[in-house]
């Protein structure tokens, strides 16, 4: 069986997309900053291969993207009381108890 380009490419793609996936799980469980640092790299080293590959597959017309309506375009548009500066903070930095 020959593998076409864009089987390569695609199959590429999986990868990458893949490698971010765990490469942002280590992220954000490495206890070790010198670590999270070199994970944190990588990871934008594979975001940076992805976007390529994909750029590369949609110029070709072998992976076509539907262009977003303006209802779904309306949903990514941040709501009222959406505040740029909100750090989610873990329950022990919390003023008031959990209410569970």
């Amino acid at each position: 069986m020959r593998l076409t380009d864009r089987d390569i490419l695609y199959d590429c793609l999986v990868d990458c997309k893949y490698a971010s996936s765990t490469y942002h799980h280590a992220v954000l469980e490495a206890a070790n900053e010198p670590v999270r640092n070199l994970l944190r790299r990588h990871h934008d080293d594979e975001l940076t291969a992805s976007k390529m590959i994909f750029d590369t597959l949609h110029q070709r017309g072998w992976y076509p993207v539907e262009a977003a309506s303006p209802a779904r375009q309306q949903m990514t548009e941040p709501g009222p009381g959406w505040d740029p500066g909100f750090t989610p903070r873990p329950p022990e930095f919390r003023s008031e108890q959990p209410r569970w």
